[in-house]
């Protein structure tokens, strides 16, 4: 089981625009996930490296379950730095732990 959480705080610019995410989610996130996920709303806070502040800001999480192999571990990370690349991300968090499901 796997969650991903992006902020879509972008540095200079403002928010991830609802648009700019469906396309990310059309191009990345559905090329890696072909057997389904969910996506929430959130709002997030981290502290910032620079200049110690707290910052809060709208958030996605991602939640998938997969098996804990490799080829999971690998599209999940593939996810992640694409999404840091694209928003100039500092950072991209992830839990993932074991789990059972059955749909």
């Amino acid at each position: 089981m796997f969650e991903v959480f992006f902020g879509r705080s972008v540095p200079g610019r403002g928010e991830v625009t609802q648009a700019e995410w469906r396309r990310f989610e059309e191009e990345v996130i559905v090329a890696h996930l072909p057997g389904g996920y969910t996506i929430l709303d959130a709002s997030g806070a981290w502290r910032s490296q620079t200049t110690g502040k707290t910052i809060h800001e709208n958030s996605k999480v991602l939640t998938v379950a997969m098996p804990d192999q490799a080829e999971s571990v690998d599209a999940v990370t593939h996810i992640r730095a694409a999404y840091q690349a694209r928003f100039q991300q500092q950072s991209v968090g992830m839990a993932a732990w074991p789990g059972c499901a059955s749909f």
